[in-house]
């Protein structure tokens, strides 16, 4: 998946993940607050992965979400050749 994020939407579960990577064997997983779910490599630390539940039941009765963690977001854009 490389450095990008990907967002999937579990209306069943009515979770959202958010990935850098497909979640894998031996990566560590804990709790980062009442609804959001972190996964860390076991090597780096780096958070590779969060689950939000419940997301939309959460978006609807307050009209806002705020993830407790920090965020560094740089774009990597193709140049014209």
């Amino acid at each position: 998946m490389g450095r990008n994020l990907k967002f999937e939407y579990d209306k069943l579960s009515d979770t959202l993940h958010i990935e850098k990577c497909d979640p894998y064997l031996g990566q560590d997983e804990d709790e980062i607050s009442d609804l959001v779910l972190g996964r860390w490599n076991p090597s780096t630390g780096d958070l590779e992965s969060l689950a939000i539940s419940p997301f939309m039941l959460t978006l609807k009765e307050s009209g806002s979400f705020t993830l407790p963690i920090a965020a560094l977001f740089k774009a990597e854009v193709e140049a014209d050749v």
